[in-house]
């Protein structure tokens, strides 16, 4: 029993470590600060998509934002241009790591298309300190075919990071890259990228003050 725990410990340890290292390699420029949202952008030399990060402090418990990132069928309810979030499958996890294989969608403006992706999704959580994540990063499944019009993208990375301020207060962090394929430049890729995270977390902000959420985190405290 104390093997396992150890096991479990030291995996949810690297992990976190694993995403400071990802904020921590990045030089970081605020490009806006909108509606309590700030939004940074990744001026590391020599790449040509960018990672964004969208920060705000959100008015709700971080079991409450675990809970809401967790049920991710329902994204498109709240995720601006998310119109496709279907969970392939459920993978086994013990109650502080989860992890399940899903495929998303998003509309893009014409004249182009659509981008669909799909995302093996991992879920830690240490609520000893106050902290989780959810981290989606692309996986190659041409058996997943992509939803009429749309084009697969080559490459997306995405973290949702919680922090627990107080007992009804978290700081929400977003990290979001991609390269989109196809003709997209990458200078109109990396605006698509900060718009998503930006509207992304101001999704989040909306979507924690729905009571179902709050009342499912009190039901299942993690």
């Amino acid at each position: 029993m104390r093997i396992i725990l150890l096991t479990v410990f030291l995996s949810i340890s690297l992990a976190m470590i694993s995403g400071k290292a990802l904020a921590d390699e990045k030089t970081w420029k605020l490009v806006s600060d909108r509606r309590g949202v700030q939004l940074y952008k990744d001026m590391t030399r020599g790449a040509r998509h960018r990672m964004y990060k969208a920060v705000t402090v959100i008015d709700a418990p971080i079991e409450t934002l675990m809970e809401l990132l967790l049920d991710a069928g329902r994204y498109p309810e709240w995720m601006p241009g998310c119109f496709l979030s279907r969970i392939l499958s459920e993978k086994n996890g013990d109650r502080d790591i989860r992890n399940h294989p899903l495929h998303m969608a998003l509309n893009i403006r014409w004249p182009i298309k659509n981008r669909d992706f799909v995302v093996e999704t991992k879920a830690v959580s240490d609520w000893n300190n106050g902290y989780f994540f959810v981290e989606f990063n692309t996986v190659g499944r041409p058996d997943i075919p992509s939803p009429r019009g749309s084009f697969r993208m080559l490459h997306l990375y995405g973290k949702f990071e919680g922090e627990s301020i107080s007992r009804y207060q978290t700081r929400m962090t977003y990290h979001l890259i991609f390269n989109p394929g196809g003709r997209v430049g990458s200078i109109m890729s990396n605006r698509f990228t900060g718009r998503i995270a930006r509207n992304t977390m101001t999704g989040l902000v909306k979507v924690s003050e729905r009571p179902e959420y709050k009342k499912a985190a009190e039901q299942n405290r993690y």
